[in-house]
């Protein structure tokens, strides 16, 4: 893909990854695998399509506050609006789609399922981004993350009667959903980079979010029941945490990391989101491990490392939106 002199030019002066920076990345990796979690407790007390709305107001409010504070002048023009519009309908699926399937399977198989999502824009942007081709090594991750989605949607048929009654269990319709919703993250990202010639990256990612939370609320309100609402503590942290904690220190974070480092040396930190995702699930939900949900674990993690980690010869231009849920 040909870059402006201007982008290699910012891209010289990128810093070699440091141990700070890069247990930074890790962090953001490990809060971005939590995401599951935190939605599935703020879902024990909120309808799914109204969570993802409540959820995509709050960071959307973070993530203004985080542009007015770094200047970024956030008024649209009028040619901008069609692609932000674009972009907050798929945004609007998806999320609706995730958090569908947040109620209807594990927060581990969540967290794997939708991580595969890395592994699944180059093979959209093959067909989809001109010069933008698939590689055998691009195509060895893309095979790792297909093996991985079949050892975990085969762990959720070979489940045992003890591993159904778990208080998250794992089914192949919520399952097949967020897989579904992972696909949609795939498009939209591979849309972004197709339209962002015409809007800026920040204005990009802030309005599509506030768009897509206004349908959200608006959906939910025309399908959810909102009078039995009984939100308690851990309800409440947990939308708190995939709403601030994700779309405000995350964005912040991985925003400020890509300014300094190589986006290929970070990018590849992503492997860790879907192993700690398991984690979390085990941890805190009391989600069954098997050792087919560990292996494919393990195999979009490989694929993950394998589609993102680029030759510097090939260094990517970084962008302002984080690929993660």
């Amino acid at each position: 893909m040909n870059h402006s002199p201007a982008q290699f030019d910012a891209a010289r002066h990128l810093r070699p990854l440091t141990l700070p920076a890069g247990l930074l990345a890790l962090l953001c990796a490990a809060l971005w695998g939590g995401v599951a979690v935190g939605s599935s407790y703020a879902q024990d007390a909120f309808p799914p399509v109204l969570t993802g709305g409540l959820r995509f107001l709050l960071g959307g409010i973070v993530i203004a506050l985080w542009f007015l504070a770094r200047g970024v002048p956030l008024r649209v023009p009028r040619h901008e609006w069609r692609p932000i519009l674009v972009t907050g309908g798929i945004v609007w699926l998806q999320i609706a789609l995730f958090h569908w399937g947040v109620g209807l399977t594990s927060s581990s198989h969540t967290s794997v399922l939708i991580g595969t999502n890395p592994l699944w824009i180059p093979l959209l942007a093959h067909f989809c981004l001109p010069g933008d081709r698939l590689s055998l090594r691009k195509i060895l991750g893309v095979l790792a993350a297909t093996a991985g989605v079949v050892l975990v949607m085969g762990s959720t048929a070979a489940a045992t009667d003890s591993q159904q009654h778990q208080l998250d269990p794992a089914t192949l319709l919520g399952d097949a959903v967020v897989l579904a919703s992972a696909w949609l993250l795939t498009a939209k990202i591979v849309y972004n980079k197709a339209v962002l010639h015409a809007v800026h990256p920040a204005r990009l990612v802030l309005w599509s979010n506030l768009a897509a939370a206004a349908a959200l609320l608006l959906t939910s309100a025309c399908l959810e029941p909102w009078s039995n609402l009984r939100p308690d503590g851990p309800a409440l942290a947990g939308l708190f945490y995939a709403g601030a904690v994700i779309s405000g220190f995350c964005f912040a974070a991985w925003s400020w990391l890509l300014q300094r480092h190589r986006a290929s040396q970070l990018s590849v930190f992503g492997f860790a989101q879907p192993l700690f995702g398991v984690v979390f699930g085990w941890l805190l939900r009391g989600d069954a491990i098997s050792a087919w949900l560990l292996w494919g674990a393990v195999a979009v993690a490989a694929g993950i490392v394998l589609v993102t980690r680029e030759p510097a010869a090939e260094e990517p231009i970084p962008e302002v939106q984080p690929s993660a849920e």
